[in-house]
């Protein structure tokens, strides 16, 4: 398989991330839970529930709400893998703060750990990773060693080929270069090449903004950030009972696919 050629973001770019994580926390939380984020939940919930093998990782879990929604929610294990301790800490701190003691992140990169944790997990999800790294099928060659036989990855990443990918070009074109730029039947394929078979796929959140970044998050970015919510949610509500998607308009990109054999 060919080898990752470029990495499209650095870590000022993520440390930069994590301090917006704190900001206005709360209510992020709830709309995104709610509203940004409730048909990936169904999703996850759908595949990772009624299972009796539950151990998960998420890589790039740093600041990450899904641990604590698939530790609560589902009942499955959970670990993380981040490679900066600032995000680590973040996603140490919010699982701690729901009572959840079970856990376990690691600091470090996923081309180290799939090593040490070779085979160990039913699922890994990653939300927002694969886009950064160029070529995807090389990094998800890399999670697939953590799965077992049999295991399931769940992957999502904003549409960068979607209208709200070519809004955040005009809005900081930073951002816009940090993603490799590709559509769903792109993802699927990488998928395919990194070993895995496609069980799912759709995009996702018709007419959603959410996944807008404004200067790179600081405060005054992060302040526009919740008017720009409030007033995309009822859009996105809409279409949301309408049961709309896109290829152009929806905001995001996810992939269910099966682990066959791991050697």
């Amino acid at each position: 398989m060919e080898q990752i050629q470029r990495v499209l973001t650095d870590k000022k770019l993520w440390q930069s991330y994590y301090k917006g994580k704190n900001t206005f926390n709360k209510i992020n939380r709830f709309i995104n839970k709610h509203i940004f984020n409730k048909e990936i939940l169904r999703y996850i919930q759908f595949y990772l529930a009624d299972s009796e093998q539950k151990t998960l990782i998420e890589m790039g879990c740093g600041g990450s709400e899904w641990l604590v929604y698939i530790n609560k929610k589902l009942g499955h294990k959970v670990y993380g893998i981040d490679y900066l301790e600032s995000g680590c800490e973040l996603a140490r701190r919010k699982l701690k703060r729901n009572g959840i003691k079970d856990f376990e992140i690691y600091q470090g990169d996923f081309f180290t750990y799939d090593k040490e944790l070779k085979s160990k997990f039913n699922y890994v999800v990653s939300f927002g990773v694969v886009e950064h790294f160029d070529p995807p099928s090389k990094l998800l060659g890399k999670f697939k060693n953590y799965l077992l036989k049999g295991g399931t990855i769940i992957t999502t990443c904003p549409n960068t080929k979607g209208v709200s990918m070519n809004l955040q070009k005009k809005i900081d074109k930073k951002v816009y270069d940090s993603h490799l730029i590709f559509s769903l039947k792109d993802l699927i394929k990488y998928h395919e090449q990194a070993g895995f078979k496609v069980i799912f796929s759709a995009y996702l959140g018709f007419m959603s903004f959410n996944n807008l970044a404004f200067k790179n998050f600081p405060f005054f970015g992060r302040l526009l950030k919740i008017p720009v919510k409030l007033l995309n949610a009822p859009v996105v509500i809409l279409f949301q009972l309408l049961k709309l998607q896109s290829k152009n308009w929806s905001s995001d990109m996810l992939v269910v696919a099966r682990l066959i054999d791991n050697k």
